[in-house]
This record gives C-alpha cells, sequence and structure tokens, in this order.
C-alpha cells in the first residue's frame, strides 16, 4: 500500500523538504547537511525531489581535520563540496568551512581544487563563515586573481552576500598579509561582519567599512578593534572581545594608527549598541580607562546598550566623563564591578541621568550592600542617584545571588524606595547550575520588617559617613 507521503506532488514534498532541513536542530548548518544526506537515501522517489530542488543545497557545512586523518577529510572535503555546489546550482548558498590548519603536501591537489570551488562559488554566497589558514586564503586570493586572467582591475559582483565571518590563524614568524578576499568586489548587501584573529584595520584586510552596520571583532589589537569606529560611519552595532596582550593602549600617547587620523571628537552618530570584553591578562596592558578615553572612542550620542569589563577605582573618572558627556543617552548598561571605595560607586553614576536598565556582573557582597544603599536613598541624594533607572540585575558567582547572601532589609529598602513598578532580578551560576530570582516588586513589610529597614538604613549611613 502506497504512504500517503508519497501520493503528493513533487512540488509539495520538495517544500516539506525544505521546512525539514531548516529545523533540523540547533547547529543548523551541520544538522543540515546530515538531514539532506540521509533524506536522499530514504527511496528514489525523495532523492529524485531532492536532487531537482536547489534550495536544499543551499547551506553546505563542513570541518576538515589535522593528523593523520587530513588527506581522507580533506578529499572527502573536495567530493562533497563539488556535489554540494553542482545541485545549489544559482540559488544563493550559506557556506560554512572550517579548515584552519595547513595541510600536508600530499592534500595539495584536493586543497587547489577546494579553493577553485569556492572561488566559483563566490557570486552565490549569502552568509559565508570561513575558518581557513593564512596559506588557504593567500590560495584564494591568487586563485581569484588567475580567474580574472590577472586583471586587477575587473569587479566581482556578490549581489546575495549579505553576512560573513572571517577567522585566520597566521603563519608563525611572519607578518600577517593583507586579506583581499573582497578587493575590487562590489558587495551591495554586505553589512554584517565577523572577525576573529584578524585586526579590523584596511591594513589587515578589505572590506566595504562605509556600509557595516554590525562588527564583532576577537583579536587583541584594541587600538584597531575601536579604531573601526571612524570607518565605519554606519555601524549601529559594536562587539569587541579582546583575547591577548596585543600592544596595550598608551596614555601618554593619544595619536592613532595613520588609517584613523582624523578629528578625534567627530561624533559617531550611528552607533546604538556597544560591547568590550577582554580576558583578564588583556586588562594588564589595556586599563579600562585608557580604552575609555578619547583617543579611542569619540562621542557617542545615539548609543543606548554599553557592555563593559571589570570597573575598577581608576577607571571611574573616564568611565563618569563617558556616561555624562561622551555617550550621555545610554539607557542600558551591563558591567562588571570590582571594589569600589567610599565615594566611588556615586561618583561612577553621577551623570548617568538616562540610565534605565543596570546588569552587574561578578559584584561582591560590599559592592552590592554600597549598590543597594545608594538606590534605596538615591531620592535624597544631590543630585539624584540613578533618577531614571527601572531595572536592577545582579548576576553572580554560585551560590552570591540568593535572598540568603544578601541582607533582605537591603533588598526591601530598593522595592520600597523605588515603587511598583521597578524590577530587581538576581541570577548565579551557569548551564544547568543557573538560579534566576525574581523579586516581588510590591512585598508585604510587617512593622518589625520596616525597623530592620531603618537599622540597615542607618548602619550604612554611619558606613558612608
Amino acid at each position: 500500500m502506497l504512504h500517503p507521503i508519497h501520493m503528493l506532488p513533487p512540488e509539495i514534498l520538495a517544500h516539506v523538504f525544505v521546512l525539514l532541513c531548516r529545523d533540523a536542530g540547533t547547529d543548523t548548518a551541520q544538522a543540515r547537511t546530515r538531514t539532506l544526506l540521509l533524506l536522499a537515501r530514504v527511496c528514489g522517489l525523495w532523492r529524485d525531489v531532492a536532487l531537482r530542488t536547489p534550495a536544499l543545497w543551499s547551506v553546505f557545512s563542513a570541518q576538515v581535520f589535522p593528523g593523520r586523518f587530513a588527506e581522507k577529510s580533506i578529499a572527502k572535503l573536495d567530493a562533497m563540496l563539488s556535489w554540494w555546489l553542482a545541485h545549489s546550482r544559482a540559488h544563493p548558498l550559506n557556506l560554512r568551512l572550517h579548515h584552519p590548519h595547513r595541510l600536508p603536501e600530499c592534500t595539495a591537489g584536493h586543497d587547489a581544487n577546494v579553493v577553485r570551488l569556492l572561488v566559483e562559488s563566490m557570486s552565490h554566497w549569502a552568509d559565508v563563515d570561513l575558518f581557513l589558514h593564512a596559506s588557504t586564503l593567500s590560495l584564494i586570493t591568487s586563485t581569484l586573481l588567475f580567474a580574472r586572467n590577472g586583471n586587477k582591475q575587473d569587479i566581482l559582483y556578490l549581489p546575495h552576500l549579505r553576512c560573513v565571518s572571517l577567522a585566520c590563524l597566521p603563519i608563525r614568524g611572519q607578518q600577517p598579509s593583507q586579506i583581499r578576499l573582497f578587493a575590487n568586489a562590489e558587495v551591495p548587501n554586505l553589512t554584517t561582519a565577523t572577525l576573529i584573529k584578524i585586526a579590523p584595520s584596511p591594513a589587515r584586510i578589505v572590506l566595504p567599512w562605509h556600509q557595516l552596520r554590525l562588527l564583532r571583532v576577537q583579536c587583541d589589537d584594541v587600538r584597531a578593534s575601536l579604531g573601526v569606529l571612524r570607518l565605519a560611519p554606519e555601524l549601529e552595532e559594536l562587539n569587541v572581545e579582546i583575547t591577548g596582550l596585543g600592544d596595550g593602549v598608551d596614555p601618554e600617547d593619544g595619536s592613532m594608527p595613520a588609517e584613523f587620523d582624523n578629528e578625534l571628537d567627530e561624533a559617531h552618530t550611528a552607533l546604538r549598541s556597544l560591547s568590550i570584553d577582554m580576558h583578564p591578562a588583556a586588562a594588564l596592558a589595556n586599563p579600562l580607562r585608557d580604552i575609555l578615553g578619547r583617543a579611542l572612542i569619540p562621542p557617542l550620542p545615539a548609543l543606548r546598550n554599553l557592555v563593559l569589563p571589570a570597573l575598577t577605582p581608576s577607571d571611574v573618572p573616564a568611565f563618569s566623563v563617558l556616561v555624562t558627556t561622551r555617550a550621555p543617552n545610554v539607557q542600558r548598561l551591563e558591567i562588571a564591578l570590582a571594589a569600589l571605595p567610599h565615594g566611588f560607586l556615586h561618583r561612577a553614576f553621577l551623570g548617568a541621568k538616562n540610565l534605565k536598565e543596570l546588569q552587574t556582573r561578578y559584584a561582591g557582597q560590599e559592592g552590592l550592600r554600597k549598590l543597594l544603599y545608594r538606590l534605596a536613598t538615591g531620592d535624597r541624594a544631590q543630585p539624584k542617584f540613578l533618577p531614571s533607572l527601572e531595572s536592577l540585575h545582579i548576576e553572580s558567582f554560585p551560590g552570591h545571588a540568593s535572598p540568603s547572601t544578601l541582607p533582605p532589609e537591603a533588598l526591601l529598602a530598593v522595592l520600597r524606595a523605588r515603587g511598583p513598578k521597578f524590577n530587581l532580578s538576581m541570577s548565579s551560576g551557569g548551564g544547568d547550575g543557573e538560579h534566576f530570582i525574581v523579586l516581588d516588586p510590591t512585598p508585604t513589610v510587617s512593622s518589625a520588617g520596616r525597623s530592620e529597614i531603618s537599622e540597615w538604613l542607618e548602619d550604612m549611613a554611619r558606613e558612608d559617613l
């Protein structure tokens, strides 16, 4: 008896396959690849439908492993990529290829063929994630030039490309060469880029900087990572992760690299979100106070969302200037708070008059007590402490964000002072051990509780003198 699914018209069956592959799993590209191969093996009808549906072959994901399996791995990649591109035809292509290691000479033939296939498919790229060795990138560039018959003036048109992620392992002992994958190319729809181990500098990579809207950077060059704001005037979101020591920032030397040599106080009017994260070792060579200085960050009047690493006492003046004058319209702030001496907490947030949402990370108990006290008594201070704040989230190490580890009277004091619309939440741990707590904004407080709140406020006031 014929199964009902075999009675569907091929067009409907193809659409079902496309939807099934689209929802294949969390890692969409790899899961979709496996799902598609399984579908094509069920029966002759399904195989014919799959092979005649280019949209099914529009997502390709592969990873090449080094070592004794390298030759087999690259040969398999060569065959699979050739098969995929033949059946995707002219359909826009989502490509994920992680091939980060220099491979042995025995794979040179397959390696060159993979590069040739990549170059031939470039006009169909839509969303591309490439993690390649520097030698492989150089081979792509030379192959691309050869395909143009050596004419460097030929324009490569990439109409579908909207998102690109590039990661490159440099060759040890050699100065990184410029990545010219998109040199002499028109990419009118490219607005999103991710660069890993590649500094966002024209000397390092050719990109249409002027049209980027979202940029993620992971490297050890803090100057280039923030200096990109002067290259990309339309950038709306910049996420920076400093992973190594790099050259550090010289606070005495306000100079910028030559490509960033323009007026330092010229405002960047498009950026709405800025995230800066640093490895603890990187913070030694790149103090936050120097990163927030005028030499790296221009005025950001449109900035609404800000994420920063740990704020230490020496960082407070630069941070205060940033949120008071250079980025006065920040509404959401996520920051790690180190232990701040007397008065520093109030000074840090004095000018953050428009801040509506504050998320603290890994603050110690003493720092949190001071923050809660400031919030509970903010209306009495002149000027008021965070007058626009509507939400506070405390993220802590496991076991450090629960009512049992913070004084209940402190939490109640904040909720009573800030009113019923104020949101106060806490979380700790990660993965399966994460705990998330949202406190009742209108708690019932007994007379004894009100007395405890008053005593706590008096104790904190004496400490604050």
